[in-house]
């Protein structure tokens, strides 16, 4: 998966609490492949609409998604009438919320 390839990237706004869950729980990882294990274990669970929208964005974090996880999210954005960031904004919610592991 290229880098460059910007149909494979998804550009994820978070706000400031976010990123600081997310760097502590990166533990060394980037942070755009701690979203995408959050996303992966969030599919494979069941993500729930809880209507959560970051407050006041303060960074776009490129995260790339493998192409059966990116379709699962394509599916779920349709079904809910959202963009595609608005399911990894459920599944992040989802995962602070739950176990600590996002495998």
């Amino acid at each position: 998966m290229s880098r460059k390839d910007s149909r494979r990237t998804l550009l994820v706004a978070l706000g400031p609490s976010d990123l600081e869950w997310l760097r502590n729980r990166a533990q060394g990882r980037s942070l755009g492949d701690t979203v995408r294990r959050i996303v992966e274990a969030g599919l494979a669970r069941t993500v729930h609409d809880v209507g959560y929208i970051p407050s006041e964005p303060q960074r776009r974090l490129p995260v790339q998604l493998p192409k059966m996880v990116r379709s699962k999210v394509e599916t779920l954005a349709q079904n809910w009438n959202k963009p595609r960031e608005y399911v990894v904004w459920q599944a992040i919610r989802h995962s602070q919320s739950g176990p600590t592991d996002p495998e």
